[in-house]
């Protein structure tokens, strides 16, 4: 791919979001005693799919002999949302 083909590729927003992850601290059967509460901090980059009052859509990269082939799509709960900052 030369540089005019890379400058037509899509222009998305780019955003870092720092937010806690839900999670089960153990598998299985387990005692009270053996379960903490520990928070799970994540540090997400990606592009910026899609926005709600609840949620932000975001993707880590897309083919760019495709760029509707998308990979690493999830959605964070912005409950979850410590910080975000656009790059």
């Amino acid at each position: 791919m030369n540089i005019e083909e890379r400058n037509k590729l899509p222009s998305k927003p780019i955003v870092e979001v720092i937010w806690t992850d839900s999670c089960a601290p153990v598998y299985g059967w387990t005692s009270e005693e053996d379960v903490g509460v520990e928070e799970y901090i994540i540090k997400s980059v990606g592009y910026i799919m899609d926005e709600t009052e609840e949620t932000l859509m975001i993707h880590m990269g897309f083919a760019c002999e495709d760029t509707s082939a998308l990979h690493g799509v999830f959605n964070i709960p912005k409950c979850a949302i410590k910080s975000r900052r656009m790059l």
